[in-house]
């Protein structure tokens, strides 16, 4: 149980450390299929690439910054079936 622990805060510690580098210059930020790709916009910097990888995503997607949203080839973006799928 220690040990698992002691895992998970090295793990969110290298996540932490992770992002702090990419918000000190605009980079690009992979979304895995099965990632969330409006918590990935939302944790973007302006200025960040968003690069949906190829596959099926879920949306809608909010872009409130100045961000790019990317696909990859053969990547799709999937709505709700209402509303709009990105709304910038």
């Amino acid at each position: 149980m220690m040990k698992s622990r002691t895992l998970v805060r090295l793990g969110l510690a290298a996540a932490f450390a992770a992002n702090l580098t990419s918000f000190a210059h605009a980079g690009r930020i992979a979304v895995p299929v099965g990632t969330s790709p409006q918590e990935i916009v939302d944790l973007a910097a302006e200025g960040d690439v968003v690069v949906l990888e190829a596959g099926e995503h879920r949306g809608p997607i909010r872009v409130a910054r100045k961000v790019t949203v990317e696909g990859e080839k053969g990547a799709i973006l999937i709505g709700s079936g209402k509303g709009s799928v990105i709304t910038l």
